[in-house]
Order: C-alpha cells, then structure tokens, then sequence
C-alpha cells in the first residue's frame, strides 16, 4: 500500500505544486494591490484606472480560488480515472484490496490539501508581514497566548477539520463507485455528482438533527463535557454537527456520526471496489 501511495504521490506532485506556485502569484498579486491602494488611499487618491484596478483584482481572487479547487478536482478525478480510464487495468492487476487502493487515494488527498493550504496560510502571513511592516507572526502568538489550552484546541480543531474533509471525499469516492457499479444492466456513470450532492445534503441534514436532539458538546479548550444551558451561555448554535465551533466546541453525538460515517463510507466503498468493479 506505501508503495502505491508513494507512486501516487510523484503522479500528482507536478500538477499540484503547479497549482500551489499559481495560487502563491495570485496571493501576491492580491496583497500588492491591497497596499497599493491603502497607500493610494492615505495620499488622498486612487492612482490608475480603478476599473482596470478592479477588475485585475478580481481576475487574481478568481485565479486563487480557481487554482484550490483545480487542485481538488485533480485528485478527485484521479480515483475516476482508476475506474473509467485504461489506467484502470495496471491499478487493478496490482496485488491490492479495495481498501488498500481506497486509503491510498484518501491519504494523498489528504496530505496534499493539508500541504496546499499551509503554505499558502504560511506564504501570506509572511509576505503581509514584509509588505505592512509590522511582525504578524508576534500579534498572532500575543493572542495565542491569551486562549486557554491553546494547544487541545488547535489540536482537535485540525483532527475535526480533518474528519470533514475525510466524510467529503469519501462520499466523493462512494458516489464514483457506485456510478460505476452495474445495477440491473444500467449504470448511473456521469451522474455521480448528483448522487454526491444528495448524499452530502443528507448527511448534513442528519448531522444537524442529531446535534440539535442531543445537545452535548466537548469544549476543546478544557476537554470538559458540557451540557445545553453552557452552551447557551457560551452562544453555541446548537447545529454544530460534528464541526468545530469558533468558540472551540464540538458536538459529540455529531462527532461520532462523523466516525460511523467514515468507517461506514469506507468499508461499503472498498467492499465494492473488491466485489462489483470488473475493470475488464
């Protein structure tokens, strides 16, 4: 299985580095402009056409985001290609279970995004902090200081957030197979996306409901369980789900539907994978 997820990360590394390099010129572009103006605005004017202005910063917002979800898109398109592509031949000839090539996909998904989006974080803490003039990084660790058990709180913030994107993809993968999963002669083949929009709406639903009927939470910043009248107090809404608040509070019923929903999503995927995929 490492292996395989080695194999793939080196298949994947030039086109995502490539989205990260074009997302960090976007994020460039947009901060030189954001001073530009703020300059601009202190000397009393607006230097240069501002609708050409405009428009070129919206160009550059359209890139960035443009370049985030491309990025997305790629390794979703990935894992359909290992089942509608030739590609598909080699993968499945290869001495590996339905779940080995599912956690191999699921992990480089995961690692890439976690990459992507830390270095561009990273990239623009660092570049407003040579551009404005003042130490961000310093600000940022004054408020940390200030937030008690800083360190549970970014810890079960990045382990949830993790899990949401984990329950994404893996309704993502699900719907894939099932489209091309043979049920009474017919496939659904390119309708996966639906089949993913109405799984997530679902899941959503369901995740609501469950926090909103049972109303217990774990506040992170002192591993404390805490009921629905310190929730109120503390402003919680009470549809978390198993999100992660801003006032670093999970919803436990939420979260453990997460952890069902993705040993669930996981095995019936690979299961299919196993047993109803004929590449051939």
């Amino acid at each position: 299985m490492f292996k395989y997820v080695k194999y793939e990360m080196k298949g994947t590394m030039k086109f995502l580095i490539g989205a990260i390099i074009l997302a960090l010129g976007a994020s460039t572009g947009i901060q030189l402009f954001i001073r530009r103006e703020a300059g601009n605005t202190l000397m009393g004017g607006m230097q240069g056409n501002p609708d050409i202005v405009a428009f070129l910063l919206l160009a550059l917002v359209f890139i960035l985001i443009g370049s985030l979800i491309g990025a997305m898109v790629y390794l979703i398109s990935s894992y359909r290609r290992e089942l509608y592509e030739d590609r598909g031949y080699l993968t499945f000839s290869l001495p590996l279970s339905g779940g080995q090539l599912l956690g191999s996909k699921l992990l480089v998904a995961l690692f890439w995004g976690t990459v992507m989006g830390l270095v561009i974080i990273l990239y623009n803490l660092v570049l407003a902090q040579m551009l404005i003039g003042y130490n961000l990084f310093e600000d940022i660790w004054s408020i940390i200081r200030q937030v008690d058990n800083f360190g549970f709180l970014l810890t079960g913030s990045i382990i949830t957030s993790l899990m949401e994107s984990a329950v994404t993809l893996l309704l993502v993968y699900f719907a894939i197979t099932v489209s091309r999963v043979s049920i009474k002669s017919k496939k659904i083949g390119s309708l996966w996306f639906i089949l993913f929009i109405f799984l997530a709406s679902v899941v959503t639903y369901i995740q609501e409901l469950i926090a909103k009927l049972m109303p217990m939470y774990l506040d992170l910043s002192t591993m404390g369980i805490i009921g629905q009248r310190e929730a109120y107090i503390m402003g919680i809404d009470s549809q978390l789900g198993g999100t992660l608040s801003i006032q670093g509070v999970v919803s436990i019923p939420g979260l453990l539907f997460q952890i069902l929903l993705i040993v669930g999503a996981f095995f019936a995927t690979a299961y299919m994978l196993d047993k109803k995929i004929d590449i051939v």
